[in-house]
């Protein structure tokens, strides 16, 4: 093989090695930011999205810890001792369910990758 043909073979798997990367960040984490609600939900840090991940939720001047037992591109379910929620990874939108109490928050996401 002469060096045109090299360099077009090694063109042609590279781009492809490249473009089969759905993602090619190091990390990822999706952050909500509530504010005031009557859920008492300031914060949730997202790490990972796979499931039997760790979320930590800050509640009340608490951190929680929960796990996520769903997961797609447009939902998260979240699990604590005795909170649920729902959230909607598109619109920020948080279904905060405690004991026999549903509360709807919705909060600002914003995303970091690297």
């Amino acid at each position: 093989m002469d060096l045109t043909k090299k360099s077009l073979f090694t063109l042609i798997i590279s781009s492809q090695l490249l473009f089969s990367c759905k993602d090619m960040t190091r990390f990822r984490y999706e952050r909500y930011i509530c504010g005031d609600n009557r859920s008492g939900i300031q914060e949730i840090i997202v790490r990972s999205a796979k499931l039997k991940a760790k979320v930590q939720i800050n509640k009340n001047n608490n951190e929680i810890i929960g796990i996520i037992e769903e997961s797609s591109e447009e939902w998260l379910k979240v699990v604590t001792e005795n909170l649920l929620l729902d959230i909607n990874r598109n619109t920020g939108l948080i279904k905060s369910k405690s004991n026999l109490n549903s509360v709807f928050t919705h909060c600002q996401k914003s995303v970091f990758t690297f």
